[in-house]
This record gives C-alpha cells, structure tokens and sequence, in this order.
C-alpha cells in the first residue's frame, strides 16, 4: 500500500475502527471496565491522528475519507450498543443516526452533481459532536460506576443529572446543526445552478 496512504494517521484511524466492535463486544456482554478503555482508546486515537495530521503535514485524500467514516462508524455502534441496553432512548439513537444519513446523503448529492462548495464543520456541528461524544462517554462511565456497586452510587446519581443534561442538549443540537447544514446545502445549489 502507498505510503500516502497508510501513514501514522491513517494507521491510528484504521486501528480506530478495529477497536470498534472490540468495546462493543465487551460493552454487551456487561464488561464495562474493558468497555470503557477501549472507548477511551479510540477517542485518543482520534485525537492523535488528527493532531499528527496538522503538525506534521500528513493529510491525505484517504484520510479525509476514512477520518470522518471511522467517527460516524464509532458513533453509530455506540448508539446502538447504549440503545439495545436500554441505557439510551431509542428515539434519541434514531435521531442521531438519521441525521447524519441525512447529511451525509446531502453530501453526496453535491459532489455527485459537480457542484462547486467548500463545507467547514460549523460550531454547531462541533457542538453536536461535542454533546454526543459526552453523552456516550457519561453513558459508559455510568454502566462502569454502576458495575462497582454501592459504593459508587453517589457518583452515580451526579451522573445521572450531567446525562439528563446532555440529552437534551444533544437534542436541541440536533435539530439546530441539521437546519444550519441544511441552509448551506440549499445556498451552494443556489449559487452553481445560477
């Protein structure tokens, strides 16, 4: 394989989505401790390949594919791993899953018509993936905590009202990201079929 291609950057998002259904796998069979690491591993890997990327000049076209890919893949299986537990609201769990097919088909439609555009991750789109990743870490941290015993049962119930929080946070979000990507998409027809 091309050197451009399998980078360290591209190496730590590959392993990204190895490490996928190995949290997963922990994480439904109640093993919260392991579950928890390897989630926690994976957003550090993301972390580090995206800052080795910027520092040391390494993006490539690959990258910016699988980057992206691996993230939604990452956020996809937990939604669905926390929603089949019971620990988050389906209807939350289809929401956010159908937001980002909505986006990313938009997406699509765009670069499979030509269109001239140039999208940047907007602070809402931060901000949404901000409370998701939030929400689902406090997820897992909570079935962590909740693994302990009693004696973790104070932290617990903080817990409880941070995820509340996150929520519906995580819903108002969604529904304000989805509108702001939705008026970009409807600008850039505008502007390349003038």
């Amino acid at each position: 394989m091309n050197s451009m291609v399998l980078n360290l950057p591209n190496t730590l998002t590959i392993l990204r989505i190895l490490l996928i259904p190995v949290f997963a796998g922990f994480y439904l069979r109640g093993e919260y401790d392991f579950a928890l690491l390897f989630f926690l591993v994976a957003g550090l890997s993301d972390f580090l390949d995206g800052t080795i990327a910027r520092m040391f000049e390494k993006k490539t076209p690959f990258g910016a594919i699988l980057d992206p890919a691996a993230d939604k893949f990452l956020m996809l299986v937990s939604f669905l791993c926390l929603a089949y537990t019971g620990a988050l609201p389906w209807w939350l769990a289809l929401a956010g899953i159908a937001r980002d097919i909505y986006l990313t088909s938009g997406f699509c439609y765009l670069k499979y018509s030509k269109f001239s555009f140039k999208i940047k991750p907007s602070v809402w789109g931060k901000l949404n993936t901000f409370l998701e990743l939030s929400l689902i870490f406090s997820l897992f941290l909570e079935g962590f905590l909740k693994s302990q015993g009693d004696s973790m049962k104070l932290w617990t119930a903080y817990l409880e009202i941070a995820i509340q929080f996150f929520i519906y946070a995580l819903l108002i979000s969604l529904v304000v990201s989805t509108s702001h990507y939705t008026y970009q998409g409807f600008q850039i027809c505008r502007k390349n079929k003038k």
